[in-house]
Parts: structure tokens; C-alpha cells; sequence
């Protein structure tokens, strides 16, 4: 959350020259099962949103029929991504696996 509402600091100049707006989405996962990372990139100019319809998608196959253990956040501005980075920080815990015997 810090890299992206502080800019000051090393190499943060090089790193993000012109950060002046922040969109984009959050997906976790509270299972095995890996939270999907989606380019924002491939809706290109004509379709700037096709990212999130894609990443809906597949966070709902993901999830399939069962439990929503995939879940997804959208955000628009900096502001909102810092409210929900802070809330997944206080709310969440690292996943850890056990071994049955």
C-alpha cells in the first residue's frame, strides 16, 4: 500500500514517474486455489474495462458451484485502493496448509 500512496523515496522516481491516477481490482484467495492476476492491458483503448469483465469471469469459474473462496475487489481511485488495502491487511492472515496423517 505504501509503494503506491508514498512516492517519495530510492529508485520511487524511476519506478513510477507519473503516478496521478490508481485503478484497478484485488483478488484474493482463501483457499489453495490461486487468486487470478489479470493485465489491464489487454483491453487496449477501445475497451479499457475488459480486464475486470475477464477477471469476474474467472474468479466465478474459479469459484465454480462451491464456497467463494476467490473473491474480487475493484477500485478507481487511489484513495479506495488504500481503504481496501487496509482492510484486507487487518482482516486477513497468512493461509497455511496442513499435512493430514
Amino acid at each position: 500500500m505504501h509503494t503506491f500512496i508514498e512516492l517519495n523515496g530510492a529508485m520511487r522516481s524511476t519506478q513510477l514517474p507519473h503516478l496521478v491516477a490508481l485503478e484497478g481490482m484485488i483478488t484474493t484467495s482463501t483457499s489453495v486455489t490461486p487468486a487470478p492476476l489479470i493485465s489491464h492491458l489487454m483491453g487496449g483503448e477501445d475497451n479499457r474495462y475488459a480486464y475486470r469483465e475477464q477477471a469476474v469471469d474467472i474468479v466465478t469459474a474459479l469459484n465454480g458451484k462451491g464456497e467463494e473462496t476467490v473473491k474480487l475487489q475493484t477500485f478507481d481511485t487511489i484513495g479506495d485502493f488504500a481503504t481496501q488495502m487496509r482492510n484486507l491487511i487487518d482482516s486477513s492472515s497468512p493461509f497455511a496448509l496442513t499435512v493430514g496423517r
